[in-house]
This record gives C-alpha cells, sequence and structure tokens, in this order.
C-alpha cells in the first residue's frame, strides 16, 4: 500500500512537471544523443518547446543507471535570482528610475549577489524613464530582451536595480530533485506529448539508457591522476594519441616547453593532473586537465583539453563523481564561472586561491585560468590581488616561459587596450557617421539609433593580445 501511495505521488509530481516549460541538463542530452530510438528522438524533439533555462532541470542518476532526477516546478519559481554579473546592471537607468520614484534605494550590486524581481519593465516603461535612445530600447525588445527590477538586501537594508534579463538566473542549486524510474519518467513524458509506444519499444529505450550510463562509468577506469614529474610527462606531445583538437592545438605541448613546469611538478599537494587514457594506444592520452586543490579544500578542475570533444563531457562526468569543481566555459578566460554537480556557482564563490611554496621560478608555464601568481605570497588564484607596494605580482600569460614582468607594452598583463576602439569596446556607425539617424530621419538601421556598434577588432571586449608578449 505504502509502495503504491509513493508511486503515484511520484507519478502526480512528474505529470505536474510536465505541465510546466522544460530544460535538460547537458549529461541528460548527451545520454539521449548516443540511443538509437525513436522515443530519444521524441525527448530531444520537446527540448526546443517553451524551454527555459531556469526550470525544470531533467538530469541523470549518476549512481542508479535506472532513475533519473528532475526539480518540481512550484519550488523553481521560489529559488532567488542570482546576477552572473554587474556588467548587465543598468546604472544611469537605475538613477534616473530612483528619481522618477520607480525605483527605491538604488545601489549597485556585486557580482554573485542574490534577490528577487520584483517587476518586468514593459518597453513603454523604459521609455518613459530614458524616451531620448527609442531605437535602442526597441531593439532590445524586439530581440527578445527585457529590464527587471532586481530587489537585493545587503547588510539589513534593501535596495533595487535595473539589469538585463539574460544576467539574471534562478538559483536552482538548492532545490531538492526527485528521483523517477526511467520508464516511469518516459510514459508519462509521452502520454504528456499524445504519443503512444508499446511496453516492448519503453523497454528497449530504457535498456539503451542504461547500457549508455554503463559504459560511461567503464570509460572512467581511463582516468589517471598525476603529480610531480609525470605533469610534464604529459603535457609533452610526445605522448598524445595524436594531434588533434584542444589537446593538439595547446601551446605548452612543445618539448621546449618542458622546464616550464615547475610550479607544476613542485606543489604535488595541491597541484595534480587528470589525464584520459586513449582507448587506442594505452601508453597514449587522448585528454587531459590540470585539478588544483585550493584554500578552502575545494578540488578545481582547469580548463579541459581532449582530442575528441566529447571527451569534454566525459570530463564534466568524472567531476560531478568526485565531487570537483570545473569551468563553465572551457577557453582561456579567468572570469568564467565555475560548476559544481551540475550548478553554475557566481561571485566570490567562483573565485579559486591555491597555496603554494614561496617561490621565484625560472620560467613558468602559459596560465589559462590560474593566471595571477605572487611568489612573495605563494598563492596563484583565478582572480588579481589587492595589490601592494612590497609584494611581487606576476601575470602567467607568456608563452615564452617568462612571467611577463619584462614587457613594457602591457606590464606583464598580456593583454593591452584594442587599438581600433582604444578600449572602448564600440566604434562610430559608419553608416551612419555616429549621428543614429538615417536619411530619412529615423533610427540608423546599423546601430539602432545609438550611434555606435560593437568593435569587430576585439570582438567587443575592448582589449586584445599585447603583440609583444602573448
Amino acid at each position: 500500500m505504502i509502495s503504491n501511495y509513493l508511486d503515484f505521488i511520484t507519478e502526480s509530481k512528474l505529470e505536474l512537471l510536465l505541465e510546466a516549460k522544460i530544460v535538460y541538463t547537458q549529461q541528460f542530452l548527451d545520454v539521449l544523443d548516443k540511443i538509437d530510438s525513436n522515443i530519444a528522438s521524441q525527448i530531444l524533439s520537446y527540448k526546443g518547446k517553451d524551454m527555459d533555462v531556469t526550470r525544470n532541470y531533467i538530469d541523470i542518476n549518476r549512481e542508479k543507471t535506472d532513475s533519473i532526477f528532475f526539480k518540481p516546478q512550484d519550488k523553481i519559481d521560489k529559488a532567488l535570482y542570482t546576477l552572473r554579473s554587474n556588467g548587465g546592471v543598468y546604472d544611469n537607468l537605475s538613477k534616473v528610475a530612483e528619481k522618477m520614484g520607480i525605483i527605491h534605494s538604488w545601489k549597485e550590486p556585486s557580482d554573485g549577489q542574490t534577490g528577487v524581481v520584483i517587476k518586468k519593465l514593459t518597453l513603454e516603461e523604459v521609455l518613459k524613464i530614458s524616451p531620448h535612445s527609442p531605437g535602442v530600447w526597441s531593439y532590445m525588445y524586439d530581440n527578445n530582451q527585457q529590464l527587471f527590477i532586481f530587489q537585493f538586501e545587503e547588510r539589513g537594508k534593501t535596495y533595487e536595480a535595473i539589469i538585463l534579463d539574460n544576467y539574471l538566473v534562478k538559483d536552482v542549486s538548492k532545490v531538492t530533485p526527485t528521483e523517477v524510474n526511467v520508464g516511469r519518467f518516459v510514459r508519462a513524458f509521452l502520454k504528456n506529448l499524445g504519443l503512444e509506444y508499446k511496453d516492448k519499444e519503453i523497454e528497449d529505450f530504457v535498456d539503451k539508457y542504461k547500457k549508455v550510463l554503463e559504459m560511461e562509468k567503464n570509460a572512467f577506469q581511463r582516468f589517471r591522476e598525476v603529480k610531480g614529474e609525470e605533469i610534464a610527462e604529459w603535457y609533452s606531445e610526445e605522448n598524445y594519441e595524436k594531434i588533434a583538437g584542444t589537446l593538439g592545438g595547446s601551446c605548452m605541448r612543445h618539448s621546449e616547453c618542458q622546464k616550464y613546469f615547475d610550479i607544476y611538478t613542485e606543489n604535488p599537494d595541491n597541484v595534480s593532473m587528470i589525464i584520459l587514457i586513449s582507448e587506442e594506444d594505452p601508453t597514449k592520452i587522448c585528454g587531459r586537465a590540470l585539478l588544483w586543490l585550493d584554500d578552502k579544500g575545494r578540488r578545481f578542475m582547469d580548463r579541459i583539453y581532449t582530442i575528441r570533444r566529447s571527451d569534454v563531457l566525459l570530463f564534466k562526468e568524472y567531476c560531478y563523481t568526485n565531487s570537483y569543481y570545473h569551468k563553465a566555459e572551457q577557453s582561456y578566460d579567468e572570469d568564467s564561472n565555475l560548476v559544481y554537480n551540475g550548478d553554475e556557482v557566481y561571485g566570490n564563490e567562483s573565485l579559486v586561491r591555491v597555496n603554494l611554496k614561496k617561490e621565484y621560478y625560472d620560467y613558468y608555464p602559459y596560465m589559462d585560468t590560474m593566471k595571477y601568481y605572487s611568489p612573495d605570497l605563494g598563492i596563484i588564484s583565478n582572480r588579481q590581488f589587492p595589490r601592494s607596494d612590497h609584494t611581487t605580482y606576476y601575470t602567467l600569460t607568456q608563452t615564452n616561459g617568462s612571467n611577463g614582468q619584462d614587457c613594457d607594452i602591457c606590464d606583464g598583463s598580456g593583454i593591452v587596450d584594442c587599438p581600433e576602439c582604444d578600449g572602448r569596446k564600440v566604434i562610430r556607425c559608419r553608416d551612419c557617421n555616429g549621428d543614429g539617424e538615417n536619411l530619412e530621419g529615423g533610427a540608423c538601421g546599423t546601430c539602432q539609433g545609438g550611434g555606435t556598434v560593437r568593435c569587430d577588432i576585439c570582438d567587443g571586449d575592448g582589449e586584445v593580445g599585447c603583440p609583444e608578449c602573448s
């Protein structure tokens, strides 16, 4: 009786879920992509319908291959929003709105700030606040972007700010997932779509689903964690299965770089490397990623380098299994947020600091993420330090083994202001010569009346690599 009742409750929750917008985790999508089945194709086709990245995470169960997880809609609705970056805060608009009484107690929130959305501003409401740039706001809203009034608390006081919607995400990390049998989920899912499949077809899908997860578990046996001199050994391209993918494109794979890795090899307590042994040749590797132990006791997997793109997901799955953090974006960007157990974290939780020996090394490797090193403090980090006149700081973004301090062009940062836009990120619109109007007196179709467009040279970043040392 009790078992049947619990099954009924789970079924009911699942049916409620299917009435709302749904998002799949990347891990669930990856499993579906590997299943040759009409049912898998049907489930994948639902991904594009009413999809909302802040709702209803459907995820694999990493411990049990015959069940999946989902997060109920009603609980997600109650979750707070998290600010990805304060780059999405409209300072001037917020200040004007405060004077007009539209928002109260304006203050700029910091990265990772949590709060609630108290109002979604319509285009008409935005134009009342800023009537002088109608083309800009119309273009924004025509492209499905919207401004929110974000309310948050800081030191017991309540503040508000106007923020672009895609800079706010629901913090679903604290929403407890509900577990359900794979077969039961598929039946309810297909029923919701108005589709009927025979029991044998559903059983065939479940068998294939479980087989994919079992294969991924077996693939974990090819992972190894290495330390000390082995790190330098496995950096060498001589030990790669083949020169391809991001692994084959690594600037640190060459023989002349072997002397650069002392900062890794001489700190085995806090620096190691995860390698993925090749299936084709067990003496070679097909992927690698540095693993850091930070001052909070967390293990952080740095940028993942692989020959095959699909193996990146395997590294991420390895992180989930071992409760490691990893980068949200596999790039050279140190500002990338971190991901823990499938959920992106922001602000201070994405700050990584690692304690190393207080050492001045003769050479240094190029760093994708942990770029900021102080030999006097013995600390390396993915964020710049508060500066002190009596402490040495290096930015490790050189490919020639130097610490960057010898470069007079960029002062060791490895980056300079874009010569095209002078660091402003935008340039004058050539079609309207910066006036913002077309020949008929309407808003310029290229810049939407703003008079400027994104700089193509720096892709809107305002910075480019130093021509001298990067």
